[in-house]
């Protein structure tokens, strides 16, 4: 495993956590607002 690849996968999972967390934020957006 190289430097390069480490970098690219932790960005990766923080990508996929910002958008999970998005996801979650609209998600309670909604259920506030109904």
């Amino acid at each position: 495993m190289t430097k390069q690849n480490l970098l690219v996968r932790k960005q990766r999972k923080k990508k996929a956590q910002i958008k999970a967390q998005k996801k979650a934020d609209l998600t309670l957006q909604t259920k506030t607002n109904h």
